[in-house]
């Protein structure tokens, strides 16, 4: 009967322990702090504003991981009728001269909280700009021509063309020299024929394409370029600076393609090679010929020239002869063999003449800011300078 009795109370101990531990349990629980699931719930969602617009691309900044942008033709947007979800800082290709709404939604516990439905119209899209010739010569038949295409998707054109300008790589309708209006800018694409009338000879001229609507003026994202010359010999375009003699300049140097670069630098024992030769009708300058240069052109300015997609840049100076023509010649430098200088600062350029009986040494034109245009420097055998050739 006692062992009973007391199997009974140990049971019932054992019972009561349990029940206080339990309660010590939701003791301790209890005065941990309370979880809040709608406290990881911002109160309010602002959808951001788009970023920028160009053509038909639209940039818009996510700053949430848990937030994404719906993009749609209606305002009533869901995930169903949506037509771009964005995630991040994302850009979103769409149709031009279209209104699209939008609106940001942050998706966090389980809960979906939206913001405010926004719009944005995209602008008629103005296609790249291109041009069948980087030289323009003196004749109708020589003249490039300049086109670029519109994706109008229903836009009021007021106006559209091209503007020019010797100065700005981008040129706008606000600061270029001069501009070319289309008279029927209704039509898709553009297309002229204005080189003639809107460069100066001897000059690098950035053309670029334009249309005014009624809501804004668009570009095209890049410009060409094109350089009016007085015609061509063999191929290779020259320019007529209106020296006595008549002789007449090529535009840029042997080894380049175009006036603003460099070209090679060459020793003068290559000047016999077939690889540095344009033809008969092309030859090195006498000291003679460098000497009427310099008498009848004057150095007028700098200009300065950075690759695409690059850090290297060209600069040179623009030289001026006396019926306004004007020709480019870039600071390229020169090499004694074994160093490298003057580059950006100076152009020497092999002469025919030599220095005197001594064939070691071979006379140089030198064109740079600091001294003007000069033709009495020389050069040696194991030198390296650039060659700009002349023609009758």
């Amino acid at each position: 009967m006692v062992l009973v009795l007391n199997f009974k109370i140990l049971k019932a101990m054992k019972i009561l322990n349990l029940f206080f531990l339990s309660l010590c349990s939701l003791f301790m629980i209890a005065c941990l702090d309370p979880i809040d699931i709608e406290s990881n719930i911002p109160e309010e969602v602002v959808t951001p504003e788009v970023t920028w617009i160009r053509g038909s691309s639209v940039q818009v900044n996510v700053d949430y991981d848990d937030a994404f942008v719906l993009v749609g033709s209606t305002p009533n947007l869901s995930e169903k009728n949506a037509i771009e979800k964005v995630n991040k800082t994302s850009t979103i290709g769409l149709e031009p001269n279209t209104t699209y709404y939008y609106k940001m939604i942050r998706r966090r516990g389980g809960y979906d909280l939206e913001g405010d439905v926004k719009s944005f119209t995209t602008p008629i899209e103005v296609g790249y700009i291109t041009i069948s010739s980087l030289y323009s010569g003196p004749s109708e038949s020589e003249q490039p021509t300049i086109c670029s295409n519109l994706l109008l998707n229903g836009a009021n054109i007021k106006e559209a063309g091209f503007c020019f300008s010797q100065e700005y790589k981008f040129p706008m309708i606000t600061n270029c020299e001069k501009k070319v209006v289309i008279t029927n800018s209704n039509t898709s694409r553009l297309e002229s024929k204005a080189c003639l009338e809107n460069g100066v000879k001897g000059m690098m001229t950035y053309v670029r394409a334009y249309c005014v609507t009624e809501q804004d003026t668009v570009y095209s994202e890049e410009s060409a370029l094109f350089y009016l010359v007085s015609g061509f010999k063999d191929g290779y375009p020259y320019i007529d600076l209106g020296l006595p003699s008549g002789l007449k300049w090529a535009v840029y140097n042997e080894g380049a393609d175009e006036p603003r670069t460099f070209g090679d630098l060459i020793q003068e024992k290559m000047l016999t090679w077939d690889k540095y030769s344009w033809g008969e009708k092309w030859r090195l300058p006498t000291h003679e010929e460098a000497l009427e240069f310099a008498s009848n052109c004057v150095l007028t300015d700098q200009y300065s020239y950075t690759l695409t997609n690059s850090k290297i840049s060209y600069i040179g100076g623009v030289v001026k002869g006396k019926n306004g023509n004007v020709i480019y010649m870039p600071y390229g430098g020169w090499n004694n063999g074994i160093n490298f200088y003057g580059g950006n600062q100076v152009g020497y350029f092999w002469l025919s003449t030599k220095l005197s009986s001594d064939d070691k040494c071979q006379r140089a034109l030198s064109v740079s800011p600091n001294e003007g245009i000069r033709s009495y420097y020389y050069l040696r055998e194991e030198n390296w300078a650039r060659v700009r050739y002349v023609t009758e």
